[in-house]
C-alpha cells in the first residue's frame, strides 16, 4: 500500500530536504544536515548545503582523532602538543619566517565560530601576525582571517565555518622561535 509522504517515515521524501526534516511540512533539519536554504534548517542558517548553528556558544570542540603537523619542528617536539591539553608546547626549532605553517586535520567537517592559539608558557614565542585559513579537503583560497599575535590569539567569524582542515600560516617574520601550547576551536 502506497503512503503519502510524512515527517516521520524515516525516509527522504516530499519536500524534505533531508530524512524528514526540512521543506514546508517538516521540522527544521539539525546541525550538518542538506539544506537547500535556512527555512530547511531549526537554526535558519545553510551554509554550502549544510545547516550551521546561527550563533556561537562557545563551546570548545573535542580534539579527539585530530593530528597536527608543521612546516618546521624542534627535533624533540611534536606539532600535536597543541592538541594535547597536558601542559607543554609545540615549538618550530627556528626562528619565525613568512610562510611558516601549522596545520590540523579535525578528522571531519565541522561547524565552529573561532579559533584560538594560547602561548602563554613562553608570551615572547607568540606570532606578531598570522593568516587562518579553512578549507574542507585540504587544499586552501583565501585566508579567512588575519590575525595580530598575543600570548591568547583568537580569529573570530561573525557566521559560522565549516571546514575540515585549519592551518594557521605566518605572514611576518620575529626573532623568536613560535611556539603553542594550545590551538582550540570553538563552536
Amino acid at each position: 500500500v502506497c503512503q503519502p509522504p510524512g515527517c516521520n517515515d524515516k525516509v527522504r521524501n516530499g519536500d524534505e530536504s533531508a530524512i524528514d526534516c526540512g521543506g514546508p511540512n517538516c521540522e527544521g533539519c539539525q546541525e550538518l544536515q542538506p539544506c537547500k536554504s535556512g527555512e530547511d534548517c531549526a537554526s535558519g542558517v545553510c551554509l554550502s548545503a549544510l545547516c550551521v548553528p546561527a550563533a556561537p556558544t562557545g563551546t570548545v570542540l573535542a580534539r579527539d582523532g585530530w593530528k597536527a603537523k608543521a612546516s618546521d619542528s624542534y627535533a624533540d617536539d611534536d606539532p600535536n602538543e597543541v592538541l594535547d591539553s597536558v601542559g607543554g608546547r609545540w615549538t618550530s626549532g627556528t626562528q619565525q619566517k613568512v610562510g611558516m605553517w601549522l596545520e590540523v586535520d579535525m578528522g571531519k567537517l565541522q561547524t565552529f565560530f573561532s579559533v584560538e592559539l594560547t602561548c602563554t608558557e613562553a608570551p615572547a614565542d607568540a606570532p606578531a601576525q598570522f593568516d587562518v585559513y579553512l578549507s574542507t579537503d585540504g587544499k586552501y583560497g583565501e585566508p579567512a582571517a588575519t590575525v595580530y599575535g598575543d600570548a591568547v590569539s583568537t580569529a573570530k567569524f561573525d557566521t559560522a565555518r565549516l571546514a575540515r582542515y585549519v592551518k594557521v600560516v605566518l605572514t611576518q617574520p620575529k626573532t623568536k622561535w613560535w611556539s603553542i601550547n594550545e590551538l582550540n576551536v570553538y563552536k
